[in-house]
């Protein structure tokens, strides 16, 4: 506070800038949402699978752990993505956002396949780290063997929507998430469980819910969303406008 440097802390000088305030909000709310809305769906996904009795509960929360793997790859692929794709949309490089997009996909469907040839092949033995009860053990790969090779439906899920968050394109992403991860999957539990109980019932709904979620993206991706409104031109006169702003 005491220095005459450029980096002098000046407290008078500290407060809220409403117009980043206002961008940080308005990416930030729709991404915590979508984000509740998963946990939400797990919720009422695991109510009905307690109704399966202890071994397939003790193996599901088995398969969850292992589970964490995939979703902590796409978690850093998305987030990954989503600053890529936000510094250079801000300097309107259209041609390096394509790119990264696109090789962000291919790096993370090799990854994901490899993990699957993983668990696919040696799952057994992961689950033999938290258990040895041969049933739980036989239910859980029952369940693996099952989801495992399904995960490739969610990939476009998480990098388009972390792209379109890049460039601030957040509540289309978000309400086809909430429709098409969310709140199917919980009409199918609700619908198609009393008619068939069975674990491979409840947990087809994430197959399901990510194919129909992902096509969902896709179309929008390429058709609608902001990436293909792409105007270089205005997007330039934004931003010396919002810098004048900000100058004042």
């Amino acid at each position: 506070m005491r220095s005459k440097e450029s980096y002098q802390l000046k407290l008078k000088e500290i407060k809220i800038d409403l117009m980043i305030l206002k961008r940080i909000v308005k990416i930030g709310i729709p991404a915590g949402i979508q984000s509740t809305m998963y946990s939400i769906s797990n919720i009422v996904l695991q109510t009905s699978i307690n109704t399966f009795g202890t071994n397939t509960i003790a193996s599901w929360a088995v398969y969850v752990k292992i589970d964490a793997l995939f979703w902590m790859i796409m978690g850093a692929f998305g987030a990954s993505i989503t600053t890529f794709v936000g510094q250079n949309y801000g300097a309107g490089k259209m041609t390096r956002v394509k790119r990264g997009v696109n090789v962000c996909l291919g790096i993370t469907v090799l990854i994901t396949f490899l993990l699957c040839t993983v668990l696919y092949l040696f799952g057994g033995y992961v689950y033999l780290l938290f258990t040895t009860d041969a049933a739980v053990i036989a239910k859980g790969m029952e369940i693996l063997y099952f989801l495992v090779p399904t995960f490739i439906l969610y990939i476009c899920i998480e990098i388009f929507s972390g792209a379109l968050r890049g460039v601030g394109d957040c509540w289309i992403p978000m309400i086809m998430t909430a429709l098409g991860v969310c709140t199917l999957r919980v009409v199918w539990i609700i619908i198609a469980v009393p008619i068939r109980p069975s674990i491979i019932t409840v947990i087809f709904s994430y197959p399901l819910t990510w194919g129909i979620t992902t096509v969902l993206f896709i179309i929008y991706y390429y058709c609608f969303s902001a990436l293909k409104k792409f105007n270089v031109p205005l997007l330039r006169l934004r931003r010396k406008r919002r810098r004048r702003l900000e100058d004042q």
